[in-house]
């Protein structure tokens, strides 16, 4: 509106200058009428240039206010289920605070103690076959993605991670798995990814 405001001004002084010059010409008025009219014309061109500069600045106020208020959202680096809000409603935060706990159900992951007869045996990406508890109940198809090099003396064991992929997450976290492979198998839970 200013900038509309401060061009009708500029267009009305420009005019004024063009018929007092015309007049002029004509030796109708003096040459003081036309200093004026050329003044009112670099004033209405001062305030235009004034208008557009209120504009941008208030163009670069707004974007400033818009990165503070996208600084206050939360983005999950991946798609999951909120499993519990930790952060309290107007609460101050640091960016490290926790404010949520969110898990990915898309691929289970299991962690077997597995007996020291099977180390150097087994090797990552080979595939498994895992029974589970209840509440599932049947054979899962998992792959192995890590074996530890470090071999527990009490046990005589080593800890080996399983992944079981749920992409249509029909399967919850929780349960218990053997793997069947191992010829004295022992239980562990499958987790979700955090």
């Amino acid at each position: 509106a200013d900038i509309d405001l401060a061009n009708n001004e500029l267009t009305m002084a420009q005019r004024h200058l063009q018929r007092v010059t015309q007049l002029f010409a004509h030796q109708a008025v003096s040459g003081g009428e036309i200093d004026q009219a050329t003044a009112s014309v670099r004033k209405a061109e001062a305030a235009l240039k004034q208008a557009i500069e209120q504009q941008q600045l208030a163009e670069c106020q707004r974007e400033l206010e818009v990165a503070r208020l996208e600084s206050y959202n939360v983005r999950s680096p991946f798609a999951g289920h909120v499993l519990e809000v930790v952060g309290k409603l107007g609460q101050s935060l640091a960016r490290v605070d926790p404010v949520l706990t969110l898990a990915s159900l898309k691929r289970l992951r299991v962690e077997l103690h597995v007996p020291v007869s099977w180390y150097g045996r087994l090797r990552p990406g080979d595939p498994c076959s895992l029974v589970a508890s209840a509440p599932v109940g049947q054979v899962l198809s998992g792959t192995l993605v890590a074996c530890e090099p470090v071999i527990d003396a009490a046990t005589q064991t080593f800890r080996c991670v399983f992944e079981i992929d749920n992409d249509d997450e029909r399967l919850p976290a929780g349960f218990t798995v053997r793997l069947v492979k191992s010829p004295a198998p022992r239980t562990a839970s499958a987790k979700w990814e955090r």
